[in-house]
């Protein structure tokens, strides 16, 4: 005889942990007229290889998302293209062509973490232009303006 607990079941699923998804960093530039910002291009490179050995790259599109607060420009990439993200795994140049400006994001460090399907492995630091910045998550309760930032002053 088969008896079956449908509650049971629920709660085995539920309580799975599975590795939580990659997670990512949002730019924010400080001092930027939004002329200057408007157009970024994302080049990614294999780490550790000194900006020689090229991945991808990408430029800002109809997704991306500005939000300025006095001198202070989020940018949110929201077109859901998985390469289209700054995250762990890989070194990147954003170069800012209408202002001539480049920066150099490496050594991105993120803490694996397991969780629900709903996790988000966090960005704890990472290295601008050479310089180490520890990275924290910001929550405003609005999609386009939280997350994990990292802070690109002209």
């Amino acid at each position: 005889m088969l008896v079956f607990f449908p509650n049971s079941v629920i709660f085995l699923l539920a309580s799975c942990q599975r590795p939580c998804r990659t997670g990512y960093v949002n730019p924010v530039f400080i001092g930027y007229s939004i002329n200057q910002i408007d157009t970024l291009v994302i080049k990614s490179y294999m780490p550790n290889t000194n900006f020689t050995v090229p991945v991808d790259s990408f430029s800002t599109n109809y997704g991306t998302i500005y939000t300025t607060i006095n001198d202070t420009t989020i940018v949110r990439f929201n077109d859901n293209i998985s390469n289209h993200f700054i995250n762990a795994g890989y070194d990147y140049i954003i170069y800012l062509p209408h202002a001539d400006t480049s920066y150099f994001i490496s050594n991105i460090v993120s803490t694996a973490t397991e969780g629900s399907n709903t996790c988000v492995n966090p960005i704890t630091s990472l290295s601008i232009n050479g310089v180490k910045n520890i990275i924290s998550d910001v929550e405003t309760g609005l999609f386009y303006t939280s997350g994990n930032m990292m802070y690109l002053k002209k």
